[in-house]
């Protein structure tokens, strides 16, 4: 999921101008273009998530006690669940974003 956020994250930073203001009469609403930059950042934070959840964290826990050991990799794995969780919810939001943002300056700058 790391690859494929930061892919989108590249492509929706290069193309999301050029489907806005495809036509060279379209003019650019200034104050609503700032709007464009919060997709990529939700990407880039999607991003940084799924890379934070890859890597374990370190405990310190018993070799000698298996109960142990299954507690820390629980807690491991449930981190690991909810950082992707968080990355995905991050990676959906800035798409259905996108969208919008298109949709709506689409239709602002053609008028």
């Amino acid at each position: 999921m790391l690859g494929v956020s930061a892919t989108f994250g590249t492509l929706i930073t290069t193309l999301t101008p050029v489907l806005i203001w495809g036509s060279k009469d379209v003019k650019i609403p200034m104050p609503e273009g700032w709007l464009l930059l919060v997709p990529p950042l939700l990407m880039l934070l999607s991003a940084v998530t799924f890379a934070i959840g890859y890597y374990p964290r370190y405990k310190q826990f018993n070799p000698n006690l298996p109960n142990d050991i299954r507690v820390v990799r629980e807690g491991m794995l449930a981190s690991r669940e909810r950082l992707a969780a968080i990355g995905l919810s991050l990676f959906c939001a800035s798409l259905l974003l996108l969208i919008a943002l298109v949709l709506w300056l689409r239709g602002t700058a053609a008028a």
